[in-house]
């Protein structure tokens, strides 16, 4: 027999059997060679309580595990639900934001047009005035003008026809002195 066991197919067999077996199992041989050993497998009785506690640690431990991953689920969850509610609110937002943005770039163009519209008033109103200045400028001259052609013809009349009689005779004066 090796230090850690037997390296005999049939005692392992038999091993293997008597670990299966319950307490009050007879063991039996396990061949015609060798002989029935006769006793109560209290070695396997052992070693069953043994794996039936193992088997009751793993079931607490997993069922703890179980428990740890039930309670990650219902957070991933709420996690996902959280975030579900965050985009939404995000989307409201941004839907009022696109629309404001959209308000301010038509209010934009529509300022940009009137700038357009009142420049354009603007030019032809300086116009307006310019040539209405011309205008005035020309009707300025033109009474200029025509106040010395109307000055000159009053002085040819005057010159041309002096009269000899009375109070126009020449010196402007009603009686003599």
């Amino acid at each position: 027999m090796g230090l850690f066991g037997t390296s005999d197919p049939v005692e392992k067999q038999e091993k293997m059997l008597t670990k299966g077996e319950s307490q009050s199992t007879w063991r039996a041989p396990s061949s015609p060679t060798k002989p029935a050993s006769g006793t109560w497998t209290m070695a396997a009785n052992a070693a069953e309580e043994k794996s039936i506690k193992q088997a009751i640690k793993d079931i607490a431990l997993a069922e703890k595990n179980e428990a740890k991953g039930a309670r990650a689920e219902t957070l991933a969850h709420s996690a996902h639900e959280k975030a579900v509610e965050e985009e939404a609110k995000l989307s409201s937002e941004l839907h009022k934001l696109q629309q404001k943005h959209q308000d301010a770039a038509s209010k934009v163009q529509a300022t940009a047009q009137d700038i357009s519209t009142k420049a354009d008033e603007h030019q032809r109103l300086a116009q307006a005035v310019e040539q209405r200045k011309a205008h005035l400028n020309q009707l300025e001259s033109q009474h200029h003008d025509h106040g010395a052609v109307r000055e000159h013809k009053l002085r040819e009349l005057h010159a041309q026809h002096k009269p000899t009689v009375g109070a126009a005779a020449g010196t402007g004066e009603l009686h003599p002195q």
